[in-house]
């Protein structure tokens, strides 16, 4: 119950809440009241024959899929993202400054879009693909596979990583 003071700054009777706002879709409802009353939760998703998308999703992610693509757009948060065949695709909301990125998969690309200003400390590895990137990151052949490893930005931000990864 929420209380209210009168002008004389006497008690009003307490007002229980008059409503619950619960919107599903891609984007939040517009409005300050309305955001700063948002519940931001972790998200754990799992499949074993189908795709993940997250869109929009605020908070931390943890997806799983054996025969899927998992697809995160515009998030702002920690993502762990596995799968054994498909490809991972994460663009972040902003600029990647704290958290990580922790993606792997099998048999796939993983495809990451950051905004500018990102700084992350990055390793990645390949057992069966290559690595390519924009970013000034050393990228080694092995005898099987590839491995990447270097800093965006200033570094030291955002941690990403994971092996098994296909494409950075």
């Amino acid at each position: 119950a929420r209380g209210r003071l009168r002008s004389d700054l006497s008690a009003r009777p307490g007002f229980p809440p008059r409503g619950l706002v619960i919107s599903t879709g891609e984007t939040r409802p517009p409005g300050r009241s309305l955001v700063a009353r948002l519940l931001v939760i972790e998200l754990d998703a799992e499949t074993v024959n189908g795709e993940i998308d997250a869109m929009g999703v605020e908070g931390d992610l943890e997806l799983n899929s054996v025969n899927g693509s998992i697809v995160v757009a515009s998030h702002d948060g920690d993502v762990d993202a596995e799968t054994v065949n498909g490809a991972i695709s994460v663009e972040v909301a902003r600029a990647l400054t704290s958290g990580s990125l922790s993606l792997s998969t099998v048999n796939g690309a993983v495809d990451v879009t950051l905004r500018d200003g990102s700084r992350a400390d990055v390793t990645a590895d390949s057992l069966n693909g290559s690595i390519r990137t924009d970013f000034e990151l050393a990228v080694r052949k092995r005898l099987v596979g590839s491995e990447a490893e270097g800093s965006i930005g200033s570094g030291g931000g955002a941690a990403a990583h994971g092996p098994g990864r296909e494409e950075t």
